[in-house]
Formats: C-alpha cells, sequence, structure tokens
C-alpha cells in the first residue's frame, strides 16, 4: 500500500485543494492521505464519499512526541507524522500543500517506483516536472523535487529527517543519489506541477533555507485556519490546474 503524507500549518484552503487532489486520482488499488495538521488550531474531516481503495487520517498535532514541547523545525514534523503511518505501506510521498497534483500522479508513480524496485532501486521520480511560475506560465523543468519522488517508507522510516527548516528530505534523499538508488529515467511522465506562480500566496519554506527565523516566518505567516472543518474544494477550482499543461 502507498501512504500519502501532507503535514500542514494553516494553509486551510490548500488543504481542502490536497484534498481534492486525492479524491481525483485515477489510482485503482489502496491509498491512504495521511493529514498532520501541527498548528495548535485543531481541524475536523468533513463527511467525505470515498472510494472502497482510498482512506484520509487526520492528525491534530502540535508537539514534538518526544519532547513535548512546541515544535521548532519541519524535520521533526515530518519525523512525528511517520509515526502514523498505516503498518502495511509500502511506499510513502509527499503531497506538500501549496502544490498541485495531476490526477494520474500516484497510478503513475506506484508503477515507476514497482519498476525500480525491481531494479535494486529504493525510490523513483520523474527526471522532469512541472514548473508554474509568474502570471501561470508553466515550463517543464529537471528538478530535485521532494513531492515527485515515490519511496521505500522503510527506508525513510530508518533514515530519518534532518531536524531543520528547509533541507529536512536530504537526511533520506542525499544517499540515495550518492549511492545511485533513486531511479530517475527522462521517459518519466510528469505528474507535479510545483506552485511559484504569482497567486499561491503562500511562505515558501523550503526555499528560503535552514535558518531558525524562517520556521518562525513561516508560522506567522500561515494564518489561514479557515472554519476548522476540511472541505474538499470543488473539482472546477483545481481543473484549471489541470488544462495548464495544455500550454506546453
Amino acid at each position: 500500500m502507498i501512504t500519502i503524507i501532507t503535514c500542514f500549518f494553516g494553509r486551510h484552503e490548500k488543504v481542502e485543494r490536497i484534498l481534492r487532489y486525492f479524491l481525483d486520482q485515477d489510482y485503482t488499488h489502496e491509498v491512504t492521505l495521511l493529514l498532520y495538521n501541527n498548528a495548535r488550531y485543531s481541524q475536523l474531516l468533513d463527511k467525505i464519499q470515498l472510494p472502497d481503495n482510498k482512506h484520509i487520517i487526520l492528525i491534530n498535532n502540535w508537539k514534538d512526541l518526544k519532547t513535548g514541547e512546541e515544535y521548532k523545525n519541519v524535520g521533526v514534523i515530518f519525523r512525528d507524522a511517520l509515526t502514523f503511518v498505516p503498518e502495511n505501506t509500502e511506499i510513502i510521498s509527499f503531497m506538500d500543500s501549496d502544490d498541485i497534483f495531476l490526477p494520474n500522479h500516484i497510478s503513475e508513480g506506484v508503477s515507476n517506483y514497482l519498476l525500480a524496485k525491481s531494479n535494486n532501486y529504493l525510490a523513483y521520480k520523474p527526471y522532469y516536472s512541472y514548473f508554474l511560475y509568474g502570471n501561470n506560465k508553466i515550463e517543464l523543468a529537471h528538478n530535485n523535487m521532494e513531492p515527485s519522488i515515490f519511496v521505500s517508507y522503510d527506508y525513510v522510516k530508518y533514515m530519518g529527517f534532518f531536524p531543520v527548516a528547509a533541507s529536512y528530505h536530504q537526511k533520506w534523499l542525499n544517499p540515495l543519489q550518492i549511492e545511485y538508488r533513486l531511479y530517475e529515467p527522462k521517459e518519466g511522465k510528469p505528474t507535479f506541477i510545483y506552485d511559484w506562480s504569482e497567486g499561491h500566496n503562500t511562505h515558501k519554506i523550503s526555499g528560503l533555507g535552514d535558518f531558525e527565523d524562517n520556521f518562525r516566518q513561516h508560522r506567522t505567516f500561515e494564518t489561514d485556519h479557515g472554519d476548522g472543518v476540511l472541505t474538499p474544494a470543488q473539482h472546477y477550482e483545481v481543473e484549471k490546474y489541470y488544462k495548464l499543461i495544455n500550454q506546453l
């Protein structure tokens, strides 16, 4: 089984988009979306009609599970989120709340991960992903974008995350690249859109480095806690993003 992980603070509207991206996925096997809300403002999950193969777990927790103190960096948040991944999970991937995922994202990712696994790799990502910038201009770009990666859950659980604000994924990603265990074919189908457009309206913590104030600024900026109930965005609200690739 695959588990998709979304850790979030605020960004209520963006997380409701994640719910829609998840519901729109054409993947037909077992898949779980793990939503890890690390704000003091708890969220509830609206009643959602899910197909039999799709599951959603929502966790509200703003304290480090080891120390009991309020979170101080993103790496520890992801470390704690892993403890709620279902035991029968083989593959994990990350749906960052401020990005865009096409309906074939999971099906393409899993099929290519299984191909990679058969050739002794531990992870898969396509060589190219979409990059959205400016006034909704989009292009293909070679990337090191973690949300496009599908990776062995056991491997990430063993390696862990750096306890920092931005480069937390590098603790498991660097060894994969050094040891050539990341399958990255140029013919891999792009299914992920990295959103740096003018209207993204988020604090891009991953692009601003590991200095401590970056984490604080993120939590100061992201004030959208909504109505406390996560309801999937309407399909028409995300369809415009799906159609962007027609520009290419």
